[in-house]
Formats: structure tokens, sequence, C-alpha cells
């Protein structure tokens, strides 16, 4: 199931949706899996990976005067980016 949440992410980092949306999506989807049982079936680096991206989009802030451990868009599609890269997912 977790590699749906990784084609998610691969299409947000080719621009294919917003980070607004992703993250929302994400996010949901993720809860979703996790209370669903479905995280435990996977792979733990795979876990990892979507644990890693979930915390990404939960430190996503597209507004001005944002915490300094939130992200904007740029710094969230870079970090979200890297995950995927060091899991060797794209």
């Amino acid at each position: 199931m977790s590699m749906e949440l990784v084609i998610l992410a691969k299409t947000f980092v080719s621009g294919g949706v917003p980070a607004d949306q992703f993250a929302k999506s994400y996010m949901k989807s993720w809860k979703s899996e996790g209370e669903g049982g479905f995280l435990q079936k996977d792979d733990p680096e795979l876990s990892e990976c979507c644990s890693d991206i979930f915390m990404h989009a939960d430190c996503y802030q597209p507004e001005p005067g944002r915490d300094e451990s939130e992200t904007d868009e740029g710094e969230f599609r870079k970090r979200v980016r890297d995950t995927l890269d060091k899991f060797k997912l794209i």
C-alpha cells in the first residue's frame, strides 16, 4: 500500500500536484494506512521513507511568518525529493 504514497510523492516532486494539495492528501492517506494496519506490513525502509515524508508534510507552512521548524514550498519539495533519493526510490 505504501507504494501509493511513494507514487504520490513522486508526482509532487515532478510538479504534478501543488504543495498544499499534496501535504493534505499525503497526510490523510498516511494516517489512513496507519489506522488500517497497512504500514506495518511494509518493508521497514519503505515505512521509514513514508514516515519521513509525512514529517516533511507536517512541517510545510505556505504562509509567511512560519516558525523556524516549518518549511516553504521550495524547501518542502526539496526535502521530499531528497528523501525519495535517500531510499533509492527516484
